[in-house]
């Protein structure tokens, strides 16, 4: 089923944000020091990282794709979903487009409704409610036999099951949505994010540092540098 377009999904960070380093230095000011160099290289399975002298190779994964687009991308937020779904590009529309719409392969199922779906089916629902009718049976009839304990187990499994049903079903019996695609892409994209930050500070305290402090994970993903840098990227 064809993805639905979505527009906006990538933004530009505030404007002041940008302007600080662009605008030119009052006379008299210190000249500003020249920008450290830095790496994110894929070579085959592996990729080369660095900052300044100290560089490094690291087993491939998916969160070093998600590094290199955002740190090719300074100060542009984007959506989870789309470094989920591939890499988003400029038309002459300004509309966007993927290099690889495939969301699937980082366990995010997109559905026409941009949902997980219903968070019980029909089946599930009917099963509850005949178990719910047979513990109220087994509730009354402990009662009427004075099982205080008998009565006590069913009372607890008669809310534990009357709870699911409520978070399952919503006014007029209307069925509750699952988790949307776009809050699990957000978790995603995050978790894979800080564990290639982690493995590269577990190498590299330093450069683990910066890219903890610069780049800011969530629904929108961003890479915001406190000093600049020029990276080596690829992949």
């Amino acid at each position: 089923m064809p993805l639905r377009p979505r527009t906006a999904l990538f933004r530009s960070l505030p404007e002041p944000q940008i302007r600080a380093r662009t605008e030119p230095q009052p006379s008299g000011s210190p000249v500003p020091s020249r920008p450290s160099r830095g790496i994110l290289r894929k070579d085959g399975e592996y990729w080369t990282v660095g900052l300044g002298e100290r560089v490094f190779r690291l087993k491939d994964t998916k969160g070093f794709a998600y590094l290199a687009h955002l740190l090719r991308h300074p100060a542009t937020e984007f959506h989870a979903l789309d470094l989920v779904g591939g890499t988003p590009h400029h038309r002459d529309d300004d509309e966007f487009t993927r290099a690889d719409a495939e969301p699937e392969t980082a366990g995010i199922h997109l559905a026409t409704s941009d949902d997980a779906g219903e968070m019980l089916d029909d089946q599930a629902k009917a099963t509850y409610r005949r178990r719910l009718s047979e513990l109220r049976e087994e509730l009354d009839a402990a009662k009427a036999l004075g099982q205080v304990e008998r009565a006590e187990i069913a009372e607890r499994d008669i809310a534990i099951l009357t709870s699911e049903l409520s978070r399952a079903v919503g006014l007029g019996g209307r069925n509750r949505r699952a988790a949307s695609a776009s809050e699990r892409a957000r978790q995603s994209v995050t978790k894979t994010i800080r564990a290639v930050i982690d493995r590269i500070a577990q190498n590299n305290a330093a450069l683990g540092d910066v890219l903890s402090r610069c780049i800011r994970t969530g629904a929108f993903c961003a890479y915001a540098p406190e000093h600049p840098v020029e990276w080596e990227l690829s992949g």
